[in-house]
């Protein structure tokens, strides 16, 4: 039962993001260019909070950038699949650029994160 609670929330954001991947494309800002920031933005901070909670299930950070990592190229192949929407490379790398992130901090800052953090990750 222990194991399920760490993973809990792993599968909980994967099923946000397969959720959001299957909708047709809806612009999220009003032009071109604030579109893009937006979805770039999106996916920095959904695949940080799923690298995290990856981290918590494993407690591992490589673990937790490759599953981060492959669960981006798995939703980038599902959306080739999905009317108005396309696989995107540049998607892909960004997933890993903030998976690469979040494995940084952890590294390099697990002492001085916040206390209610680090009880969350360690439970």
């Amino acid at each position: 039962m222990k194991k399920l609670k760490r993973w809990l929330p792993a599968f909980v954001v994967m099923a946000i993001l397969f959720y959001l991947s299957s909708r047709q494309g809806t612009p999220l800002a009003p032009t071109h260019f604030w579109n893009y920031v937006a979805n770039k933005a999106a996916h920095i901070i959904w695949f940080s909070l799923l690298c995290l909670s990856f981290f918590r299930a494993t407690k591992h950070r490589a673990a937790a950038i490759s599953l981060t990592t492959l669960y981006g190229a798995l939703d980038e192949f599902h959306q080739s699949f999905i009317p108005t929407r396309t696989a995107s490379g540049l998607d892909l790398i960004v997933d890993f650029a903030a998976a690469c992130l979040v494995g940084f901090i952890l590294w390099k800052f697990y002492p001085r994160l916040p206390k209610t953090l680090k009880n969350w990750l360690e439970a």
